[in-house]
């Protein structure tokens, strides 16, 4: 990660069965699976890509403050034959991350990461919902958007949790 970044809460999140629709010609919503009405109190999004870097943010929707957030992350790519082990060089912890703040965890670049498999790990100390640690499925070109825990205190689909 190439710098510490937090932002003011300019992520909005919508039900997949609310998005709208990518093909062209159609406003509809998605019709995809079940309804959702659980709320993210954490969750990831990745900003669409400026100069072939995307950044992935987690978003503090947990209605208090977070002691601390430290994000890692690690994955692997192929080199002729080869597994060859990434992982994060520059690593950050961010203090008292105010309800509504999205702190930069990490940051993609589109050509050199699109074949690796990359995965992200997220520890959150939190007062009411104590220390807690998540882990991303590696995918390849790393996470675009996930769940990590729902107002119900399940854990999201793409994540697992340790505590």
């Amino acid at each position: 990660m190439k710098e510490k970044r937090l932002l003011d809460h300019d992520f909005k999140w919508i039900p997949p069965h609310e998005r709208k629709s990518r093909l062209p010609g159609t406003d509809k919503p998605h019709q995809i699976g079940p309804l959702e009405n659980r709320k993210p109190l954490l969750w990831l999004t990745r900003l669409e890509p400026v100069e072939a870097k995307s950044d992935v943010f987690l978003i503090n929707d947990t209605g208090e403050i977070l002691e601390e957030v430290f994000p890692d992350s690690a994955g692997l790519f192929l080199y002729d034959d080869e597994v060859v082990p990434v992982s994060s060089k520059n690593k950050v912890l961010y203090k008292n991350v105010q309800l509504g703040e999205a702190v930069k965890i990490e940051e993609y670049d589109q050509f050199y990461d699109s074949d690796s498999i990359l995965g992200l790990s997220i520890r959150v100390k939190s007062s009411k919902l104590g220390d807690m640690e998540f882990s991303t499925y590696a995918s390849k070109g790393g996470i675009w958007e996930g769940v990590l825990l729902w107002d119900t205190l399940e854990v999201g689909d793409l994540v697992s949790k340790k505590k």
